[in-house]
């Protein structure tokens, strides 16, 4: 890859990262939704709201650690490279999903690889 994509991809991942730390609620505000509420059905479902939004922390917290991981590699100049063959991942695919460590070829593999495996597991 060229200079000038990595600083392209660079300015996407921390743009990544502003937007996804200036939107998010921290755990306390989650936490703190109150349940002091007469009506056992409005419990119920402020809990299950609260217990989503504990969900979607989560899963965004795991987004920016690979967010972060990634502007790594690109200081260590190992961004672009399959984990798994060493070959270059394709800049289609690195747009599409920057914190990718595998080739569409590596992936594929990994996913077959998976499904029979969950399926031998039924």
């Amino acid at each position: 890859m060229k200079r000038r994509e990595f600083e392209t991809i660079r300015k996407m991942l921390v743009a990544m990262i502003h937007e996804l730390t200036s939107k998010a609620l921290s755990l306390s505000e989650i936490r703190g939704i109150h349940l002091n509420l007469p009506d056992p059905s409005d419990v119920a479902s402020l809990t299950s709201h609260r217990d989503f939004r504990l969900i979607v922390k989560e899963r965004e917290r795991e987004l920016l650690g690979r967010l972060r991981e990634a502007l790594e590699q690109i200081d260590r100049g190992s961004y672009g490279i399959c984990e798994d063959c060493g070959e270059a991942i394709t800049l289609k695919r690195l747009m599409a999903r920057p914190t990718t460590t595998l080739c569409i070829d590596c992936q594929s593999r990994k996913e077959v690889h998976e499904r029979r495996l969950r399926a031998a597991t039924y």
